[in-house]
């Protein structure tokens, strides 16, 4: 019986050796090793990444994938991906930094692998990226033809080219250098397009569902990277860069909206009673689109423009005096430093303290520090816009087109475009 018992012991462990000997090892995840790029590598827009790594693994590998994250895990350039077939890869390969959106900071070059069983794995190289060097590229005026009204483009060379006629209405415009877009539409009639700043193919467009007497836009405004279309029947909509739509802000069918600015987590709406004179600012929730607050005005709002996280500089007119307000969203009110001297036309920021204001009567730098308004630039001006890089304020007057330094209020230079000018953009290289 003793020996029966022995025997009994060594047979159980000889048919556990037997068994765990025949049972299948299990499938092991792919080795990865990444030789370039270097960690901390520097790199710049336009630049190259070089990617050399190697992958093994004990099964064969299917596939391999390289991408550039950021920190967010958000992927910034195209994705490489390569078939392998085979136990081991050597990599060689480039990521070309091409996204005019990148901005400086750390980024990740990903490199994962996955083999025949369904097993995965990767490795990341932490990089640094600078952006893309802001430049001026060109403008854009949206000039009144003898046909209708002509898109011009004019280079820093002073070259000018037509990109687009518009034979049939016009009444609004905007432009996004970083989507590379010119977008314009009628109110009545004429559908919104968003055409390519550089070749004016279409990108997208919105179909106008006014009438010869009932309109349906009544604004355009771009904060670069989404689009606000104003309808007359009472809302704002975002569209995305490609024409899609993200979110529709309610204003009410009883008034329609005129000035929008996307200011932090605020979109600011303008807005004007349709049966009367009386108007409001609004203050929307960008994430919910809930109206958050408002607040009445009796002069007709003309433009807004943000000072900083608390305050707007709202520039109004009553009849034909212009004033500024300074709008504070914890107070939702306002108090005004200033009555203009004549109608308020158009004004334009150079600092959290200092504008540049154009008025029926005058054009004048207003510094919001010392109160004070004093003259600059030429006598008067219809459209203002400042051109930060070069640190000069452009003024345009008929089909004149007139560039001063600023402070120094210094006539740079000027020149002129074949017609009138209704509207003009500053365009950049992103």
């Amino acid at each position: 019986m003793k020996y029966f018992k022995y025997f009994f012991q060594i047979n159980i462990v000889v048919l556990a050796i037997f068994i765990f000997s025949c049972k299948k090892e299990e499938n092991q995840k792919p080795l990865i090793s990444i030789s370039l790029p270097i960690k901390n590598t520097y790199f710049s827009y336009g630049d190259t990444i070089p990617i050399k790594a190697s992958v093994s693994d004990d099964s064969e590998i299917k596939s391999v994938e390289i991408k550039l994250y950021d920190a967010n895990n958000v992927s910034m350039l195209a994705t490489i991906q390569i078939d392998v077939n085979a136990k081991e890869i050597d990599i060689n390969r480039y990521l070309v930094i091409d996204n005019k959106d990148i901005e400086s900071g750390e980024y990740f070059v990903r490199v994962s692998a996955t083999d025949n069983e369904g097993e995965s794995n990767s490795a990341l190289q932490p990089v640094y990226i600078n952006e893309m060097v802001r430049k001026f590229s060109n403008f854009i005026f949206f000039c009144k033809a003898s046909s209708g009204y002509n898109v011009v483009s004019v280079n820093n060379n002073q070259t000018q080219n037509i990109l687009k006629n518009l034979s049939n209405e016009y009444s609004y415009s905007y432009v996004s250098s970083k989507n590379e877009l010119i977008l314009y539409s009628g109110s009545f009639l004429s559908d919104l397009f968003a055409i390519n700043s550089t070749n004016a193919l279409v990108k997208w467009s919105v179909l106008n569902k006014g009438s010869s007497i009932m309109p349906y836009f009544s604004g355009i405004y771009t904060n670069e990277y989404e689009t606000y279309v104003s309808l007359y029947s009472g809302a704002v909509q975002e569209y995305s860069r490609y024409g899609g739509i993200l979110r529709t802000f309610d204003v009410g069918n009883m008034y329609w909206p005129m000035q929008v600015l996307k200011h932090d987590n605020h979109l600011v709406v303008t807005t004007s009673y349709k049966s009367g004179t009386s108007y409001s600012l609004n203050v929307f929730n960008f994430v919910t689109t809930n109206l958050t607050q408002s607040m009445p005005m009796s002069e007709k709002p003309v433009k807004v423009i943000p000072r900083n996280a608390n305050e707007l500089l709202l520039f109004a007119n009553q009849g034909n005096q212009g004033v500024l307000n300074i709008y504070k969203y914890d107070e939702n009110n306002c108090w005004q430093p200033h009555t203009l001297s004549g109608k308020f036309i158009d004004a334009v920021k150079i600092d959290e303290n200092n504008y540049i204001i154009s008025t029926s009567d005058e054009v004048s730098w207003y510094n919001y520090l010392n109160n004070s308004i004093t003259p600059f630039g030429p006598a008067f001006a219809n459209k203002i816009a400042y051109e930060d890089i070069s640190g000069q304020v452009v003024f345009v007057k008929d089909n004149i087109v007139q560039m001063y330094s600023y402070p120094n209020n210094q006539k740079i230079s000027e020149f002129a475009v074949a017609d009138s000018i209704e509207s003009f953009y500053l365009m950049y290289n992103r």
